[in-house]
């Protein structure tokens, strides 16, 4: 086996053909083929992430001349550098671990945080025998929008508090960001999960960026905005979707601020949002979502709603001191 590191010049269309052959398989082995995405766009995405992501980079670990794995990361969160590994299960063997434990030894004295989502026992084992730390355990889970009880979405849609209110946004204005930004930073860092070591900082700008990125891309994503009567932002939920592309969307922060919990308001959002997508997108069958474990009320709502888990990844972390505050 080999590994190479490759750059936007090698995407030839011949290669791009034999990437896309290895990523569908990829994916198969724990998806159908129904839920596949659109993966025609893959040497766009590979592009752009080389103009636009911090420290991106992609490796492709080869046998003979089949790819049978895949490294690529980039920098987020300032030092805090991501890293991905797909690869086939019928290539576990010796010597692709070896090839593994190699590079995740080099990539992890590039910055002095890294991180790696894994749920896979073979990556398990390289990971751990390259020094990193077990940290925030994901379940993501999945929820078909047709076989939402129409009586809870009536139920919690149509609760809501006198003078408090929600408004839908697809393309956010500067004041729209700064204040989705201020409640984002409360949400992530006061979210239970059991690394805290990292203290999340999003920005407006980042944000904004964010949000063109979407609709550059032909994507909607919807932001459901809960005020008080002091027209206040205290919570919040969004949904990323292309119905054109996927029949598939993404359901990411969902949050009320805590002196309004407790009130049914973040059923409010859940189900006002999702009636919205049925009654106004049809073409979105399915939402995804991702929370950490410890996230034990978010967990219950959405399995009230009707999530229902599809896999775990768990987090990994090295330090290139001995951290003082993960548990």
């Amino acid at each position: 086996m080999t590994i190479q590191k490759i750059s936007p010049d090698w995407l030839t269309d011949e290669n791009i053909e034999r990437l896309i052959q290895f990523k569908k398989t990829y994916l198969l082995q724990s998806n159908s083929e129904s839920d596949l995405p659109n993966l025609s766009n893959l040497k766009n995405v590979i592009e752009k992430s080389y103009k636009s992501k911090p420290g991106y980079a992609c490796y492709l670990i080869f046998d003979k001349e089949k790819i049978v794995a895949r490294i690529h990361h980039f920098l987020k969160e300032e030092n805090k550098l991501y890293i991905f590994i797909e690869h086939h299960k019928t290539a576990e063997t010796p010597a692709l671990k070896a090839i593994l434990t190699e590079q995740m030894h080099r990539l992890k004295h590039q910055n002095p945080i890294s991180v790696l989502d894994s749920s896979c026992l073979f990556i398990y084992d390289v990971i751990e025998a390259s020094g990193f730390l077990k940290g925030n355990e994901v379940i993501l889970s999945r929820l078909i929008l047709s076989e939402v009880s129409p009586v809870i979405l009536e139920n919690w849609a149509g609760y809501l508090p006198e003078g408090f209110y929600g408004h839908f946004v697809e393309s956010l204005n500067k004041q729209e960001s700064e204040e989705i930004a201020q409640v984002m930073n409360f949400f992530l860092n006061d979210m239970e999960r059991a690394d805290r070591s990292i203290d999340f900082n999003v920005s407006a700008e980042s944000i904004q960026a964010k949000n063109k990125g979407h609709i550059d891309r032909g994507s909607t994503q919807l932001h459901l905005l809960l005020r008080n009567p002091q027209h206040q932002l205290i919570g919040l939920s969004a949904v990323v979707y292309n119905a054109k592309t996927s029949s598939g969307g993404d359901q990411h922060m969902t949050g009320i601020l805590p002196e309004y919990r407790k009130k049914g308001l973040a059923k409010f959002l859940k189900g006002t949002m999702y009636k919205y997508l049925l009654e106004q997108v049809p073409d979105l069958k399915f939402l995804q979502t991702g929370s950490f474990s410890a996230n034990y009320k978010m967990l219950a709502l959405n399995e009230k709603i009707g999530f229902q888990e599809t896999e775990r990844l768990q987090e990994w972390y090295y330090y290139s001191g001995k951290p003082n505050n993960i548990k």
